[in-house]
């Protein structure tokens, strides 16, 4: 995962952890699980649910980016087969 900063720098964000299961920043791996179990809530109509998932994790989020000066988000290519 790339990132832009706000001096307008585009860098790749490292791992910053021993996990084996994910590839870069600890905070996005939980992110990116936290968005799995509201698409779960959303799933079984548990409105509550999601609502409260969906904003413990974007408040985690937007407090991460802020702390490492990150404007936005820029996800790896993936290359589509034809």
């Amino acid at each position: 995962m790339r990132a832009k900063l706000t001096s307008g720098e585009v860098v790749t964000l490292p791992k910053d952890c021993a996990c084996q299961t994910h590839e870069g920043p600890h905070w996005l791996y939980l992110d990116e699980m936290e968005r799995a179990e509201a698409s779960r809530a959303l799933k079984a109509h548990d409105l509550f649910e999601v609502i409260f998932i969906e904003q413990v994790r974007l408040k985690a989020k937007v407090w991460n980016m802020e702390r490492q000066g990150i404007v936005d988000l820029i996800p790896d290519q993936v290359e589509v087969c034809q």
